[in-house]
């Protein structure tokens, strides 16, 4: 019998379930951090030597902790840094968590992006992880332009996890039969055509 392939999260974390979400709360109050204690420092100087900003805040829920930063556009408006890490501090990357992390503590239309930068200023130096989030209503120019959720694709090549019970979309669609099939190529020609609105505005 062919032994079936380990996947990232089993390969790194073994039998470990992971553990139910729970809501984000603020600590920045109760805060206890090791490097504060290994540079002899209270936990509240110690975030702002790492953030450089007094309203950072720091949040925590059963998977993740997340320093919000805000910092001020040009035009006035708020942004945010958020750095990002397991509990553990295991290399977690998961982009449906980081999602919903983004909606929790910046609001479900806000937008956010992480950066692959150049070289000349990579900083990599733990298992944490960077969104930058604009402010609600803003939207960068790329990008899909429509929305399109599928959680069983019956389609060769696409492969898609089930969502999480307490945060599974009220709009999912399955595609499942030569029907469905139209229906995303339709889906699919509505993305494209958003796209190409989106290229003209950029180029004006």
């Amino acid at each position: 019998m062919k032994k079936k392939k380990k996947t990232i999260r089993e390969l790194f974390h073994k039998d470990r379930p992971r553990p139910k979400w729970t809501p984000f709360q603020d600590i920045t109050a109760q805060l206890s951090s090791p490097m504060a204690r290994q540079l002899g420092i209270d936990a509240k100087a110690a975030l702002l030597a790492s953030t450089g900003n007094l309203d950072s805040q720091v949040f925590r829920n059963s998977r993740y902790q997340v320093i919000r930063t805000p910092y001020t556009l040009d035009d006035g408006e708020i942004a945010y840094n958020l750095s990002i890490k397991s509990i553990d501090n295991d290399a977690i990357h998961d982009w449906r968590d980081f999602q919903r992390i983004k909606n929790e503590l910046c609001g479900k239309e806000c937008e956010a992006v992480e950066l692959y930068p150049a070289e000349s200023r990579l900083v990599d130096t733990s298992n944490q992880y960077y969104l930058f989030a604009m402010p609600e209503g803003f939207k960068f120019p790329f990008g899909f332009q429509a929305r399109m959720i599928i959680e069983n694709p019956k389609i060769a090549g696409a492969k898609q996890r089930p969502f999480e019970p307490d945060n599974r979309p009220t709009d999912i669609s399955t595609i499942n039969e030569e029907v469905d099939k139209r229906e995303l190529l339709k889906a699919q020609q509505k993305l494209l055509e958003g796209k190409s609105n989106a290229d003209r505005m950029a180029d004006q």
